[in-house]
């Protein structure tokens, strides 16, 4: 499995990061290895929120109406320029 090129996990430092609108396009995978509400292993950046259960920043996906939050996630792909 590939490192992650960009660190995810939007944990406490969450507010003091800014919504980094680059990784929009990008695909990730969970660090799980578990597939996404899609099926599949990889989804595409569509956004951000705020996941309800944890109140952690989480990625929404152009794959399905699913959120998973960020520390879940590491950047597979970078979005083509």
């Amino acid at each position: 499995m590939k490192t992650p090129s960009i660190p995810l996990d939007c944990g406490l430092a969450d507010e003091q990061k800014p919504n980094d609108m680059s990784l929009i396009g990008c695909s990730v995978k969970k660090v799980s290895g578990k597939p996404f509400k899609s099926g599949l292993k990889t989804n595409t950046i569509k956004g951000f929120m705020r996941h309800p259960q944890i109140n952690r920043k989480a990625f929404t996906f152009f794959e399905d109406d699913s959120y998973v939050a960020c520390y879940m996630c590491f950047v597979f792909k970078e979005k083509k320029q």
